[in-house]
């Protein structure tokens, strides 16, 4: 009698860690966010007293600016813990590297192009075939995200766990000293931020286990330490202390805040309209900046009519958040069409160069 083979045991999915169901409604929380700051802060924030929601608005880009990308690179490397001491030898490693320079690249280019055609006072706006050579090296657009994602594969692919708190040291020195390295441009985020995605990608078990605390355990054992944290970020923005002290005092406890509520907040509504578009979060990434210069070159800022509409208190509560949904809604019908026309080479490495990478 020949032997069987084991039979698999029963899966609870419900413990999995993979895609752990809310991950890609955090990514969309991030990608929102990302849009309402720079909505704010590219086109609402350069109108001084536009109407009586100012400063309600002011504060919600303010939250947006400290979530965003503490937020997005945390969720990378949870989706990332799998190159962990992989080693650059691997394959899928080099892919996954290759895959983050390549749509680098790619869209620079688009926003150079792009940008030959429009005013050069845009925000991120690339001066120049030289400002395009110092960029593939220095970022200094929105891009810069992508440039990290890809160095930050790197290192950890270079990594094993053991050495976790070597690195998360290293990690938050790099934190609290890359800004004052900074010569003006975007360059100095990339490592201010890798000590989320590192931790992330070399202690995943940290989140899992953050999103199964129950709420009478987080809210005794946890929140009252998330609190004291932005209480203590709030009280060194004060004093004379570097600002990178604060800022990350402030996004630590953001961030474990917004993984608890998003596990505990999973399968509402709002969390599902939030992963629908978390799965879309490169595509608007990559998109809404491009949409956000067209619209600032409408000149709309300039007509009298459009500043009196904004003084009106309806309009000024729900403009904000209309136009990021527009900008959002353009995003994802402009990669509907790219992907229509065949321009998938825009969102995606070529199959013909991540074949030949693989080997096959």
């Amino acid at each position: 009698m020949s032997e069987q083979p084991p039979v698999p045991p029963r899966v609870n999915r419900s413990q999995q860690p993979a895609r752990m169901y809310w991950i890609d409604s955090l990514r969309g929380a991030g990608v929102l966010a990302v849009v309402g700051f720079h909505v704010w802060r590219w086109h609402l924030g350069e109108l001084p007293g536009w109407g009586p929601a100012t400063s309600v608005w002011s504060q919600s880009a303010s939250l947006a600016g400290t979530l965003r990308m503490p937020l997005l690179y945390t969720i990378a490397g949870l989706l990332s813990a799998k190159y962990v001491g992989a080693g650059l030898s691997q394959r899928r490693v080099r892919v996954r590297v290759l895959t983050c320079f390549y749509l680098y690249v790619a869209w620079l280019l688009v926003y150079f192009v792009l940008g030959l055609m429009l005013p050069e006072s845009l925000p991120h706006h690339i001066h120049g075939v030289g400002d395009l050579a110092r960029q593939l090296l220095l970022p200094d657009t929105p891009l810069w995200f992508i440039w990290g994602l890809g160095a930050y594969t790197v290192v950890i692919a270079c990594l094993t766990p053991r050495w976790l708190p070597a690195v998360m040291v290293g990690a938050v020195a790099l934190a609290l000293v890359a800004p004052s390295l900074s010569g003006g441009g975007q360059a100095y985020k990339i490592p201010q931020q890798l000590v989320f995605f590192v931790f992330a990608a070399m202690a995943p078990q940290a989140f899992v286990d953050l999103g199964a605390m129950p709420a009478r355990r987080f809210a005794f054992r946890v929140l009252p330490v998330v609190l004291v944290a932005l209480a203590c970020s709030y009280a060194i923005s004060q004093t004379a202390a570097p600002n990178s002290v604060a800022w990350l005092l402030r996004c630590v406890p953001t961030v474990v805040l917004a993984v608890w509520v998003g596990v505990a907040l999973d399968g509402w509504w709002v969390m599902k309209a939030l992963a629908a578009l978390g799965r879309r979060t490169m595509p608007v990434y990559v998109i809404h900046l491009p949409v956000l210069w067209l619209f600032i070159s409408l000149g709309l800022a300039e007509a009298s009519w459009y500043r009196t509409a904004l003084d009106n208190p309806v309009v000024s509560v729900g403009y904000p958040a209309v136009l990021g949904a527009a900008v959002i809604g353009c995003c994802l019908g402009l990669h509907r069409v790219l992907l229509t026309l065949r321009c998938d080479g825009l969102f995606t490495l070529p199959a013909v160069i991540a074949a030949r990478v693989r080997g096959r």
